[in-house]
């Protein structure tokens, strides 16, 4: 769902909704540490991660929905540069 610039990052979610697996696509204008983490709508983290040195270019998260509850899930990603969140359903 969307896809949204902000300070070099570009991040599409897809498929959304899911019942399986969402795959976070995300572009990077410059080598960046990321992380990335999944909310639920209680504002439980369900899902945190760093990566070191991430290289310039389109980059994948996989992230597996079958182990979560149906409803709104939000997913942020942090680079050195911006914040991006994005919105993903789970519907089984």
């Amino acid at each position: 769902v969307g896809e949204n610039v902000n300070g070099g990052l570009s991040v599409t979610a897809y498929p959304n909704p899911t019942a399986t697996t969402t795959t976070i696509e995300y572009t990077l204008q410059n080598a960046s540490d990321v992380s990335y983490k999944l909310v639920d709508a209680a504002g439980q983290t369900v899902l945190s991660a760093t990566e070191n040195n991430v290289h310039t270019g389109i980059n994948q998260i996989n992230i597996d929905a079958a182990a979560l509850a149906n409803g709104i899930y939000h997913f942020t990603i942090t680079t050195n540069d911006a914040t991006v969140t994005r919105k993903i359903i789970v519907n089984k």
